[in-house]
């Protein structure tokens, strides 16, 4: 029960549906934080996930509480991670993308390492009506929209009507853009009830909103591939 935490399972859940079933395969979450998506990336038999983050109170909660067999933790942050090279299938860049310095130069150095089956999965706010974000935004001025156009000491923050252009621009095949997580983290309910309970009551409430699409999705899932070279 304590390793279910909402909406962390739910972007999780989201992208394992694009893993595969059987063959094993190679995943590298950066950054991880503190280690809940990783762990249920790390739950399928045939994955061997790597979680990477610069902090180390994040990264040291994730080791005592998000650990299995096939599961490794290491400090350091994106740009020496793809800096190395790293062998991977799939790459997960989860409600973080907002924050990379130099975004577009990290994303062109991740498309050259991917192999023509690999898979880039980010996960962004809904910038343009996510209560999570809005909520974000009113107690941080510094994070009100801005196009991808803006200076890179800004907060990259992308408008769904950007996702396509891009991402190509930088070389990748956006495969498809899913919204996830309709019911938002601060839903008034949930703030009631014990707080092991709540996390169940939210993705309760999530399979039933994105069932029936009740409201503004608070995310979308952006799943890539790289581009094949121009003949």
């Amino acid at each position: 029960m304590a390793k279910f935490f909402y909406p962390q399972i739910t972007f999780a859940a989201s992208i394992k549906r694009h893993l595969p079933k059987e063959s094993a395969f190679t995943l590298i979450d950066a950054p991880c934080g503190n280690g809940e998506t990783s762990y249920h990336f790390a739950r399928m038999a045939n994955a061997t996930v790597r979680g990477c983050d610069v902090d180390d109170k994040s990264l040291g909660n994730a080791r005592r509480h998000f650990s299995l067999p096939n599961l490794t933790y290491e400090q350091q942050d994106i740009r020496s991670l793809v800096a190395e090279s790293p062998r991977f299938d799939a790459f997960c860049i989860i409600n973080s993308l907002y924050c990379f310095p130099d975004c577009e130069r990290v994303l062109s150095q991740l498309r050259d390492l991917m192999h023509s089956d690999a898979q880039l999965f980010i996960i962004v706010d809904n910038i343009e009506g996510g209560e999570n974000f809005r909520r974000f935004a009113a107690s941080n001025p510094a994070a009100s929209p801005k196009s991808h156009q803006a200076p890179s000491s800004q907060l990259h923050a992308i408008k769904k009507a950007e996702f396509h252009s891009f991402f190509e621009s930088l070389g990748f095949v956006v495969k498809d853009v899913t919204p996830i997580v309709y019911t938002h983290s601060h839903h008034p309910l949930a703030g009631r009830l014990l707080s092991i309970f709540c996390h169940f009551y939210l993705a309760a409430l999530n399979v039933f909103q994105t069932s029936l699409r009740i409201g503004q999705p608070n995310y979308y899932l952006i799943r890539l591939q790289r581009a094949a070279p121009a003949s």
